[in-house]
């Protein structure tokens, strides 16, 4: 014998009644128990909501907290939202969850031909020989230490620096007193003593009595025979 149907008839208010035993069951989705956009399913003796993404619970009340995995880096603090995080980085981080180290050196702050070096929120300049500061603008003056002696100009340029000596004077720094007497100006039987920028003759006898002079002046000072 065919077995009847269990269920036969649908009430428009979502009560089905049974064609054997005239019994009510009832839908339960129509109080629309599941919360923030969860879809019902009635099921025996009772429900089942399917929770959109974001929710949880038996009826989808609960907001799922989405900062509880630690999706925010680097010191980054987690704003929960429905559905949803926000991560508020710290000064130098960006990104969704603040995982970029923003590289400072975009701005191309040094100068002179400088490196730039990426810090986190930071960034330094390797300055070339002759600059300094933070961002390599400023030109060192090396002559403000006076490395020129015995009265000499210092001349300042980048990186390094020259000496423009007096006369009488020589070397980097015009430390070394040019020897006038090298080139024998008093003749071979006077006695020549240096000076600054140029040189005293101590003639032999017979000859000028001693006498200074610079160098251009005479070859030979004490070559007059008395």
């Amino acid at each position: 014998m065919k077995q009847k149907d269990a269920w036969h008839t649908v009430h428009p208010s979502g009560h089905a009644y049974s064609r054997e035993t005239c019994s009510v069951s009832t839908d339960e989705c129509l109080d629309r128990p599941c919360r923030n956009g969860g879809t019902c399913e009635d099921v025996m003796n009772g429900v089942k909501c399917n929770c959109p993404f974001g929710f949880s619970g038996q009826y989808c009340d609960i907001d799922v907290n989405e900062c509880d995995s630690g999706p925010c880096l680097n010191g980054a603090v987690c704003q929960n939202n429905v559905n949803g995080y926000d991560c508020f980085c710290p000064e130098g981080f960006e990104g969704l969850n603040c995982e970029i180290n923003f590289d400072e050196c975009t701005y191309s702050f040094c100068r002179s031909n400088s490196t730039c070096l990426d810090l986190v929120a930071d960034y330094t300049c390797v300055c070339p020989p002759g600059f300094t500061d933070k961002n390599c603008s400023m030109d060192i003056d090396e002559c403000a230490f006076e490395p020129c002696k015995n009265g000499a100009h210092c001349n300042d340029l980048i990186g390094e620096f020259y000496c423009s000596c007096l006369p009488g004077f020589t070397g980097q720094f015009c430390e070394v007193n040019i020897d006038d007497c090298l080139s024998q100006p008093c003749g071979v039987l006077s006695i020549c003593k240096d000076k600054l920028d140029g040189y005293l003759c101590f003639c032999a006898p017979g000859f000028i009595v001693s006498s200074y002079r610079k160098q251009a002046d005479s070859v030979y000072p004490c070559g007059l025979f008395l």
